[in-house]
């Protein structure tokens, strides 16, 4: 497994003003680019927990984990 991001999700909820697609178009462009690299294995990213009492950013084939402080 490899973390494709860290956090992002976190810095999503604070940014109103950035439409959500353009947020899972960077997330889905990170992990493009980490397969092109040669990282065919399974991708998460890691939030704080506070995320996931809403929606929390979801992008195909990016398993969402929780970051617990």
């Amino acid at each position: 497994m490899v973390q494709a991001e860290n956090e992002f999700g976190s810095y999503v909820a604070q940014r109103p003003d950035i439409p959500l697609e353009t947020h899972k178009k960077y997330s889905a462009t990170i992990r493009q680019q980490l397969l092109d690299a040669g990282f065919d294995i399974p991708m998460f990213t890691s939030d704080g927990s506070w995320l996931f009492k809403g929606v929390p950013l979801r992008v195909r084939y990016l398993l969402p984990t929780v970051r617990i402080t």
